[in-house]
């Protein structure tokens, strides 16, 4: 009997969730593992909402394909992050294991054996039925899980970031503020006029040139890679808490933060804990591995013909 296919979803916008699931499928399929990709529809859909699904699904297909043609949009995956993946085109697959984000409600590809990896918070309220009963329930990171749903705390975390990109390039002088919004744009303490750039919506390495200009780097997204990725690129990053939140409210106790300041007053730490990170990431390609292996045991263990 043959292996299940890995059929991992993710969506075709450029997020770090999309980044490391896209990680996932190239490192599966270095291993031997037929993984593909399949894109899923933006937004969150109930059962009740199948047609909605796959009448977005259809639409947001037809977008990526105009859009690639024409390289008009700028928060598209890059052709780096498509090259070592393989695409599921169509959504017949349900004898294969399927790998969905916490944003995903039910199992819309009917797959048979299920992981669910909570790349961020549980998004569904108290609706845990969103979730089925003998689904495999992974998190990124402590702060992620859910106990009702994954009572051990069972932890799956890849480091995707490309170090041909994120990189520093200036060593000299900087002065200047850049800012990432992102998943905070809906914040109500955000600033009416930014004394810098917005580098969201700029092309990666647009957003580099920025992170390696600028010496301070403000981020409203208080769950966002590009906090690391501007402590690589020398910018000092400085995550800002939401009105009546603190530091611990976005990181466990087990969340490593080296390099980062979550106030004014925590750039001192983030320098002096900077050479840290830089050495936590040129480990990242060993610790992934162990990781991967961990993960590849689980679902073993869990689903049969795997």
């Amino acid at each position: 009997m043959r292996k299940k296919r890995i059929i991992i979803c993710a969506i075709q916008w450029r997020s770090g969730g999309s980044l490391v699931l896209h990680y996932l499928c190239k490192e599966l399929r270095l291993r031997g593992y037929d993984a593909r990709i399949f894109y899923m529809p933006r937004g969150y859909y109930e059962d009740k909402h199948r047609v909605i699904f796959w009448l977005r699904w259809i639409k947001d297909n037809l977008i990526m394909s105009y859009n690639l043609l024409f390289n008009i949009k700028p928060n598209l995956l890059l052709k780096e992050d498509f090259e070592g993946c393989k695409r599921q085109w169509t959504p017949l697959c349900r004898k294969d294991l399927v790998i969905y984000n916490e944003n995903v409600y039910g199992n819309p590809l009917k797959c048979k054996s299920v992981v669910r990896w909570l790349l961020n918070k549980f998004p569904f309220a108290n609706d845990l039925s969103a979730y089925g009963e003998n689904d495999l329930i992974l998190a990124y990171r402590e702060i992620f899980n859910d106990y009702r749903l994954n009572p051990n705390c069972d932890l799956f975390t890849l480091n995707s970031y490309n170090w041909n990109i994120y990189k520093q390039i200036n060593f000299g002088e900087r002065k200047g503020i850049c800012y990432v919004i992102r998943k905070g744009k809906n914040r109500k303490d955000l600033p009416i006029k930014f004394e810098g750039p917005i580098i969201d919506d700029l092309d990666e390495k647009e957003k580099v040139k920025e992170l390696n200009k600028n010496k301070y780097c403000i981020l409203y997204d208080t769950q966002t890679a590009y906090a690391s990725i501007a402590a690589v690129c020398g910018c000092i990053p400085i995550v800002i808490p939401e009105p009546g939140k603190t530091k611990s409210d976005y990181r466990s106790r087990n969340d490593i933060t080296y390099g980062v300041a979550f106030s004014w007053d925590e750039i001192e730490r983030a320098l002096e804990t900077r050479p840290l990170l830089l050495e936590q990431f040129r480990n990242k390609e060993i610790v992934n591995q162990q990781n991967l292996e961990l993960f590849l045991k689980k679902c073993k263990e869990k689903f049969e013909n795997f």
